[in-house]
C-alpha cells in the first residue's frame, strides 16, 4: 500500500513537472508539430537532360501526392523549395547554395553524375542530406555521411549484361567507344573492362573520346577492321544511337551492348528500327511483377497520362524514402532539423520498391540496394527482359 502511494505521489510530481514545462527524468523531449517543412528539390529543368529532369520530378510530385491523400504527415505541410541545375556544375553548387540558406530540412535532386558530384560537397558541408535521384557513379557517398544514394551504381549489372552477351552472342572480339569526360562512363567502362576479361573476350580497340563528339566513324572503321563483332558504346543515350546508326551505315553489324542510360525514350528514338538487338540494363523495367512497380505505373500514368521511365521511378522513390524518413521523425516527435532527417534515413530498413524485381529496397551503407534486369530491344522498339 506504501508503495503504491509513493508512485502516484511520483506520478504527480511528473504531472506537475511537464505542465511548467520540464522535461521529468525518464521521459523522452518532444517537438511540437511544425506546420510547414521546406524539402529543396534540385533538377535538370533544362538543358541537355531536361527530360530526365522533369520525369523525376513528376515522380516526385506524384509520391508527395500519395502522402498527402494518406495523411502522412499529419497537418504538416510540405512545401518543395525548387533549383534547376540545368546538368551544370556550377548551377549544381549554386542551388544546393541557395537551398542551404532558405532552410530546408534535406534535398532531393540530381540528374546528371556531373553537377551531382560538384554538389555533393556544399551540400556535406551545410550538413544538409541529400538524396541523390538519378546519378550512377560510385562511391557517391564517401563524400560524407549526409549523401543518400537511391540511384545504385551499376557495376554488377553492367557485368551481368556483358557475361549474358558472352553466352548469348559468343563474340570473339570487343570494341568500346567511350566518353573520357564523364565520371559515370568511365566508371561504367572500368566494369566493361572486367567482365570482358572474365568472359575471356579481348577488347581489341578502346578508343577514348569526349562527352559531345559526334562522329564515331574512324573509331568504328578501326573497330570494324580489327574484326571486333561486340561493340559496347558507353557515351550518354542519344550519343550511344548515333554510333549504333554511324556503324550500320558504313557497313559494320556488330552485336552493340550499352548501358541503364539506354533505358530512355531518347535512345529508341534516335536509333529506331537500327537499335533493335541493342543490349542494356536497368533496375526499373515496366514488365516487372513486383506490387509496388505495378502500383506505381497504375498511378503514374492516370496523373500524367504518359508511361512512366527510369528517371521519373528513381525520382518517386526517391521522395518516397525522404517522405517516410520525415513522416517517421515527426511521428517520434522529433524536431524536424537536418540532422534528425539524416537518423531517420539512416533507420528506415527495408521499404517497398519500385525499382529491381524483389518489390524491396534498404539503404547499405546509404546507398539503395535492389536488383537489377538485363534487356534487349525487340522489333517492336520495346525493351524486353533477356535471359
Amino acid at each position: 500500500m506504501i508503495g503504491i502511494q509513493k508512485n502516484r505521489r511520483l506520478l504527480v510530481l511528473a504531472a506537475g513537472a511537464t505542465a511548467l514545462g520540464a522535461t521529468p527524468i525518464g521521459y523522452a523531449q518532444t517537438a511540437a508539430r511544425p506546420a510547414e517543412i521546406k524539402l529543396g528539390i534540385t533538377l535538370s529543368m533544362t538543358g541537355n537532360n531536361a527530360e530526365s529532369g522533369r520525369d523525376s520530378k513528376r515522380g516526385i510530385d506524384l509520391a508527395l501526392e500519395e502522402f498527402a491523400q494518406a495523411n502522412r504527415f499529419k497537418g504538416t505541410k510540405i512545401s518543395l523549395i525548387e533549383a534547376d541545375d540545368a546538368s551544370e556544375s556550377n548551377r549544381a553548387v549554386t542551388a544546393v547554395q541557395r537551398l542551404a540558406t532558405e532552410g530546408v530540412i534535406g534535398i532531393v535532386g540530381g540528374t546528371v553524375s556531373n553537377a551531382v558530384r560538384a554538389a555533393l560537397p556544399m551540400a556535406q558541408r551545410a550538413r544538409v542530406p541529400f538524396v541523390v535521384v538519378n546519378a550512377f557513379t560510385p562511391k557517391l557517398t564517401d563524400i560524407g555521411d549526409m549523401v543518400f544514394q537511391v540511384s545504385q551504381p551499376t557495376g554488377e549489372f553492367n557485368k551481368a549484361a556483358v557475361a549474358l552477351a558472352a553466352r548469348k552472342f559468343k563474340p570473339t572480339k570487343a570494341a568500346m567507344l567511350w566518353a573520357q569526360d564523364n565520371p559515370t562512363t568511365v566508371g561504367f567502362r572500368d566494369d566493361f573492362i572486367e567482365a570482358l576479361k572474365i568472359a575471356g573476350i579481348p577488347l581489341v580497340v578502346d578508343e577514348p573520346m569526349k562527352a559531345l563528339d559526334s562522329d564515331f566513324s574512324a573509331q568504328l572503321r578501326k573497330a570494324m577492321n580489327a574484326g571486333a563483332d561486340l561493340l559496347l558504346p558507353n557515351f550518354n543515350a542519344a550519343q550511344n544511337a548515333a554510333v549504333i546508326k554511324q556503324a550500320r551505315s558504313i557497313g559494320y553489324s556488330p552485336k552493340t551492348l550499352g548501358h541503364v542510360g539506354d533505358m530512355s525514350n531518347s535512345f529508341i528514338s534516335a536509333a529506331g528500327k537500327e537499335g533493335v538487338g541493342h543490349v542494356a540494363n536497368s533496375a526499373f523495367f515496366p514488365g516487372g511483377s513486383s506490387a509496388p512497380l505495378k502500383a506505381f505505373l497504375a498511378a503514374y500514368s492516370a496523373k500524367f497520362n504518359m508511361p512512366a521511365t527510369g528517371p521519373a521511378a528513381l525520382g518517386f522513390q526517391s521522395m518516397r524514402l525522404a517522405g517516410e524518413a520525415i513522416g517517421r521523425m515527426l511521428d517520434q516527435g522529433q524536431p524536424a532539423t537536418p540532422e534528425n532527417l539524416r537518423i531517420a534515413l539512416g533507420n528506415l530498413g527495408q521499404q517497398p520498391s519500385v525499382m529491381g524485381g524483389s518489390g524491396t529496397a534498404s539503404f547499405v551503407n546509404r546507398v539503395l540496394q535492389y536488383d537489377g534486369y538485363t534487356l534487349i530491344l525487340d522489333e517492336n522498339l520495346k525493351w524486353q527482359e533477356w535471359k
